[in-house]
């Protein structure tokens, strides 16, 4: 299956792409670097999805970017933020 996958570095995202042995995935990364020493080279990192033209390449697109909560005081200006 071809994954595209933004969050993949994340705690979630790194453990769903470790189960995914046989798909494709491509993953949106702010620092290829970064996440290649996480989660290996066998996949494609993309900085930009202006290197599609056409996102029907893949079967599958997960979102699980976001912003860390873990080691943050969750305050009203931070969830309003």
């Amino acid at each position: 299956m071809k994954v595209l996958i933004t969050g993949g570095s994340g705690l979630i995202g790194s453990h769903f792409i470790a189960q995914r042995h046989n798909d494709d995935i491509t993953v949106l990364t702010r620092n290829v670097t970064q996440a290649k020493n996480k989660l290996g080279d066998e996949h494609r990192y993309i900085t930009d999805l202006d290197a599609f033209n056409n996102l029907d390449e893949f079967e599958v697109v997960i979102n699980l970017a976001g912003e860390p909560i873990a080691n943050k005081h969750w305050s009203d200006s931070q969830k309003n933020g």
